[in-house]
């Protein structure tokens, strides 16, 4: 297992892509390690390039999430995720799902896919239909046994597109799922701030496509889902098909909310929403509410 470097400034698609000569682009550092190896993204100035990629068995880590942005132009693009892939500390954003190509950001690919995600931040992106596995992180057809878990991200900005019929912030559409498979938000913030005519139908949309003899568990706990979007928005856009449960979490101002240990429904009182300052203030109900995980 080897490390090899990207720089969205200096990168260089040749060389070794040791720390000193990284790297310019995800293609060509995935074309160029194999399994288990990681893709370290250093701290640049510039944006690095969001594009259709297909990432399997890797590592994708940020030497921090502000200075690691991934920008995706406005375009309809997403990575597919295959195998074990784990990702840290990047920011993804400009992203917008109208059409067919893997229907999320953060697409679920694979026959059995073990996916972590810690640390990123999501904005700026739009769903088109999370029926079929649009959203941020989902899939169009999850099928055999995946494990996504999700642990201290920011989720904002994140909206119905102009031609979409629904939309979600996760969103999978499981097929064939005869095993257990799991889906698991930790320590996250999800604010809605989105106006009409772009307004999710929810935070979740899990939809069964058929063939399911073993419902996915989904797990949400330390996790603040907040709607300030002034419209309706339900926790869960579509009819339940899975195995649930919430604890230590804020979810404001959501229909259909479920409920559970810890959890509450008040304004979690971020300091600047509007500006995309999501820190609490020193009121926030949801100071010392959670619990150790």
């Amino acid at each position: 297992m080897a490390t090899y470097y990207l720089n969205a400034d200096t990168g260089v698609d040749s060389g070794a892509g040791g720390s000193g000569a990284p790297w310019l682009t995800l293609a060509y550092a995935y074309s160029h390690s194999t399994g288990g190896d990681t893709l370290y993204f250093q701290n640049s100035t510039a944006t690095y390039t969001f594009s259709n990629q297909t990432l399997a068995n890797r590592t994708i880590t940020g030497q921090s999430a502000t200075g690691v942005v991934l920008d995706g132009g406005g375009a309809v693009v997403g990575w597919a995720l295959q195998g074990t892939v784990t990702i840290n500390n990047i920011t993804v954003q400009n992203i917008t799902k109208f059409g067919n190509q893997w229907r999320a950001v953060l697409s679920v690919s694979g026959s059995e896919v073990i996916l972590t995600v810690n640390g990123c931040i999501f904005h700026n992106i739009e769903t088109f239909r999370s029926d079929y596995g649009d959203g941020v992180i989902g899939s169009s057809y999850a099928q055999g046994r995946f494990n996504v878990t999700i642990n201290g991200c920011l989720f904002y900005d994140i909206k119905l597109n102009s031609s979409g019929v629904a939309g979600a912030v996760f969103g999978f559409r499981v097929m064939n799922n005869t095993v257990a498979s799991s889906f698991s938000v930790t320590n996250c913030t999800v604010c809605v701030t989105a106006v009409a005519p772009n307004k999710l139908l929810g935070m979740f949309n899990f939809f069964d496509a058929g063939g399911n003899t073993t419902l996915p568990t989904v797990t949400v706990k330390n996790t603040i889902l907040s709607n300030q979007s002034g419209l309706t928005l339900k926790y869960e856009g579509n009819t339940i098909w899975y195995t649930l449960s919430v604890t230590y979490s804020d979810l404001y101002l959501l229909t259909s909310a479920p409920t559970g240990t810890g959890v509450i429904t008040s304004d979690p009182l971020f300091v600047d929403p509007t500006n995309s300052n999501f820190r609490l203030r020193p009121t926030s109900p949801c100071i010392d509410t959670g619990t150790l995980v």
